[in-house]
């Protein structure tokens, strides 16, 4: 999914949107509290979960409809267009665009069917119009369910779902990290289920990795993240294996200095926050797009660094794109030279993401490490203007 291209208008802390992530690795997105960093990442959750749901589901996920609009839309009088949420998702590989539109009814729900359009290339291969119980596919009514356009028309027409097939499968297996289940974890370990992915809030970390560690196919990701583990907690993690009690995978951590086994009740935030970071990445598709939300939570400078340096590697190699949304100045060191890497939240701009190396000179910034410019120079916290 590489070369994405997000579009997004009057969503939440989003007025106006209109960013592009042009290649594999990590980006870092910056701004201060309440600018909308996260809500950037959210957009492409809510895009997930309607593919993989419906809208309805998406909705319902993202908190419901409360401040679903953004309050000048919510101020705008006029006509219903003024006031519904748009996405659009454009991947420039595969020549797919695909835009939702849902607006809220008179009672405050969501109103059905959902506004749609699909284009491959320059041609429109699919629409749904507001208010009509059927949508257009390649010129031809088709009746209108709960599902999105996108959906159906991979389900119906096999040249569309061969085009769509890296899109669906790449939008599909999107996730938003961050946001850790840590105690869950400590406490009850994970269900013994059998997932290759890990999920948002980490929660099957456990029983993921011993598949991983157990499968052919998926042994390159276990020993990764245990090499990296070894390198960023050195004094803390050397090795680990899995027991099971009940229903419940659980991990043991060991140290150089001792064969003794110690459960992840007694292990650090940090180790196992590295662990799940790495984890993350691991689990995404090749091509695929993963968000990590303040992944410096938990973590030294130099499990930052290794780890940081790890997942640009793996990221690089497997096609992936990683989305950072972090505050941290250690982080945006990293991205010393690389400035085009950094967007800046800012909702008095034109578009709530700018490059970094669209707001200030190249070459003044380079002769600085970012985290020091961050928050005086670029990042600052400024009232919206009306």
């Amino acid at each position: 999914m590489m070369g994405i291209q997000l579009q997004v208008q009057n969503y939440r802390a989003i007025h106006h949107l209109d960013v592009q992530f042009t290649d594999a690795g990590l980006h870092a997105i910056i701004g201060p509290n309440g600018a909308g960093k996260t809500t950037c990442l959210r957009a492409l959750r809510f895009l997930k979960n309607s593919l993989v749901y419906t809208p309805g589901n998406a909705l319902e996920e993202d908190g419901g409809v409360e401040m679903l609009l953004h309050s000048k839309a919510e101020r705008m009088v006029g006509s219903l267009a003024s006031r519904r949420v748009t996405f659009s998702l454009k991947v420039e590989m595969d020549g797919v665009r695909w835009c939702l539109r849902p607006a809220l009814g008179g009672g405050g729900g969501l109103q059905l069917p959902v506004v749609e359009s699909l284009f491959l290339g320059d041609d429109k291969i699919a629409e749904q119009h507001p208010g009509q119980e059927h949508f257009v596919l390649n010129g031809e009514l088709v009746p209108s369910s709960g599902w999105t356009v996108l959906r159906r028309a991979t389900e119906l027409d096999n040249n569309i779902h061969k085009q769509l097939e890296s899109f669906v499968l790449h939008l599909g297996q999107f996730e938003a990290y961050g946001d850790y289940d840590l105690m869950q974890l400590r406490m009850f370990g994970s269900r013994d289920v059998r997932d290759f992915r890990l999920r948002s809030r980490g929660e099957n970390a456990f029983a993921t990795l011993r598949q991983w560690s157990t499968t052919r196919e998926h042994k390159e990701k276990y020993e990764f993240v245990i090499e990296v583990l070894q390198e960023a907690f050195p004094t803390m993690f050397d090795d680990l294996d899995f027991d099971s009690a009940g229903q419940s995978v659980f991990a043991r951590f060991y140290t150089k200095k001792s064969d003794i086994g110690v459960y992840p009740y007694n292990v650090s935030n940090g180790l196992l926050v590295g662990l799940l970071h790495l984890m993350a990445v691991c689990s995404a598709p090749e091509g695929g797009v993963i968000s990590i939300d303040e992944p410096e939570n938990g973590l030294h400078p130099h499990a930052i660094h290794v780890l940081l340096e790890a997942i640009e590697e793996w990221a690089k190699e497997k096609q992936i794109t990683v989305l950072l949304a972090t505050h941290s100045p250690y982080i945006l060191n990293s991205f010393h030279k690389k400035e085009e890497r950094v967007f800046v939240a800012d909702p008095t701009r034109e578009s709530l993401l700018t490059p970094l190396s669209e707001i200030l000179d190249k070459e003044w910034l380079q002769q600085f490490m970012l985290g020091d410019l961050y928050g005086r120079d670029f990042g600052k916290q400024e009232p919206e203007g009306e």
